[in-house]
């Protein structure tokens, strides 16, 4: 955020970050399918534009996720993802617990699973969707080469990749 900019205002920063979040939880198998790239080149042609541009994408983004919502495509991911990295995380810390230092685990397992349960199966056969997504996907990876806060997907690659 930046004080009396028109484009980069708080409202922007929680929409980066929501919109962030959900790429984060698109599972890995589907963006090494749909491979987007960061596309670095065209966001120098942008220049002074560039929180312009960011919030355009991002419009255009928040659409995308209505319509893949429609479908409930997006929380099963999501609830899959938050569930696989906690345990995962979680995993690796169970060697270090003992005895009462366990329930807190316990408890995040349980939280996670209930809420995996909850949100449905994920789909597997992304083919209806793939546009949308694919779409959805090379918006915040756009709009996030454009932020001028750095931050970047680690799933992304600066050139394209070849689709698997």
């Amino acid at each position: 955020m930046i004080k009396g900019h028109p484009f980069e205002t708080r409202s922007l920063d929680e929409q980066r970050c929501r919109q962030r979040q959900m790429l984060r939880t698109i599972p890995d198998w589907v963006m090494a399918r749909l491979a987007p790239s960061a596309a670095t080149a065209n966001a120098e042609k942008v220049g002074a534009d560039r929180a312009y541009v960011e919030t355009l994408l991002r419009a255009q983004a928040d659409s995308l996720i209505e319509r893949l919502n429609e479908f409930d495509l997006l929380a099963p991911f999501a609830a899959q993802e938050t569930t696989a990295r906690l345990a995962e995380f979680l995993g690796h810390e169970a060697d270090h617990l003992s005895g009462d230092q366990r329930m807190p685990r316990e408890q995040l397992v349980d939280a996670a699973f209930d809420a995996h349960k909850a949100a449905g199966t994920p789909k597997t056969d992304i083919a209806p969707w793939r546009g949308d997504l694919g779409g959805l996907m090379i918006l915040l990876v756009w709009a996030d080469a454009l932020a001028s806060d750095g931050y970047r997907d680690p799933r992304v690659a600066e050139e394209p990749l070849a689709p698997a």
